[in-house]
């Protein structure tokens, strides 16, 4: 494991792709806080960059173990007496630690300029909560990314697949939340025109909202709110209160739950 790891480390800092993957994690937010306003601090929108970043985790995730099926990589670990099990688990931990060092790259800049530049309103004991909090739900990402990637030997179709598989969870989350957000009723106020023509505010009848949640939906809203690591990024995003030991939790089962399948479906994969 140690010496595959170890290969796995130096071809990563090798790699064109994570020296992209890292540029562009420090220069999005080099470039937000150019162009933002400097009356708004930086914890505003300092939790925001980490949802972009999965999608350049994605690529990122797609091109390198793509590359490791083109170049025969993996036929030639197999081909030493390297176990698939040992295989997969050696890609996670680099692929894991790709993305940490691109979210640490990100995060160094965001507060090392950023703090300067616009200040900071946040308290430091909830910067270092939400920073936690995003690098375990952003390891949790990486093994669902790479068990995506693991099934497929050509880049061209884990990039796609990654790409839209990342999209369809951001947009998952968005519902999520839109749907916690909704209110029981409508109404209450309303704009009038008065019999003097002038616009005026006045009570009207609350109405229902269909959209509302029912008491068991919303459990089960709430718990994949909490459950899924995209759901987790869109709220520290928004920054949103956040248990670090419940997401730590359900990351944990999330890893072992994609890695533990993935590796079942690696190990019956054909490789040609």
């Amino acid at each position: 494991m140690s010496r595959l790891v170890s290969a796995g480390f130096q071809r990563l800092f090798k790699s064109l792709c994570f020296k992209i993957y890292l540029i562009f994690s420090a220069g999005y937010i080099l470039t937000i806080i150019i162009i933002r306003p400097d009356h708004y601090p930086i914890d505003t929108f300092a939790f925001s960059g980490p949802m972009l970043i999965t999608l350049a985790a994605a690529v990122f995730t797609a091109m390198f173990i793509g590359r490791e099926y083109s170049d025969g990589t993996i036929r030639n670990k197999l081909s030493v007496g390297h176990k698939r099990i040992v295989i997969y688990l050696s890609n996670l931990i680099v692929c894991a630690a790709a993305n940490a060092i691109a979210l640490a790259v990100y995060f160094i800049v965001t507060f090392g300029v950023g703090i300067p530049i616009a200040g900071i309103d946040m308290p430091i004991s909830s910067v270092v909560m939400l920073s936690l909090c995003t690098f375990i739900a952003l390891t949790a990402v990486s093994a669902v990314f790479l068990f995506i990637s693991m099934l497929f030997s050509g880049k061209a179709a884990a990039t796609a697949v990654l790409i839209l598989s990342a999209i369809f969870m951001l947009g998952v989350a968005s519902f999520i939340q839109s749907r916690l957000k909704e209110p029981e009723y409508y109404g209450g106020m309303e704009l009038v025109m008065s019999e003097e023509g002038e616009f005026m505010f006045q009570e009207s009848e609350k109405r229902k909202n269909p959209n509302y949640l029912s008491e068991d939906a919303r459990k089960v809203f709430e718990f994949f709110n909490d459950f899924l690591p995209f759901s987790q990024l869109y709220r520290i995003a928004e920054n949103q209160p956040v248990s670090l030991p419940l997401s730590a939790a359900y990351d944990a089962v999330v890893i072992v739950l994609f890695t533990g399948t993935g590796i079942l479906l690696f190990v019956k994969k054909d490789l040609k």
